[in-house]
């Protein structure tokens, strides 16, 4: 199976309204969706960053190449569960921890 390119979306009158297109990484993963209008002008923009795991660690929004105006950068455990989220928009932070339960080698909850 192969991965989408693009996407386009159309009016009921078949105008077309936005198209997005989707690059990828030599691993497969997404490395950058980008949003058009319907005159071909870039609206939006994300780029991918990922561990050796394939977990995503980062991912920079905005509306142009300029500097992203919103930048998510995650951290995950040894076993590939997300523990922090940290969120950077219009120069604020927010940050989201969090936390599994814990098992023994039989899989029995601590």
């Amino acid at each position: 199976m192969g991965n989408k390119i693009e996407e386009k979306h159309y009016t009921s009158d078949g105008s077309l309204t936005i198209k997005r297109s989707f690059k990828y990484d030599g691993s497969g993963n997404m490395a950058e969706t980008e949003v058009f209008d319907s005159a071909g002008s870039l609206i939006w923009k994300n780029t991918f960053k990922y561990d050796l795991m394939g977990n995503e660690i980062e991912r920079q929004s905005g509306d142009s190449d300029s500097a992203p105006e919103i930048v998510k950068s995650c951290q995950y455990d040894k076993r590939g569960n997300i523990i922090e989220e940290v969120h950077k928009y219009n120069n604020r932070l927010s940050k989201t921890v969090y936390s599994y339960n814990k098992f023994d080698e039989a899989g029995n909850w601590l």
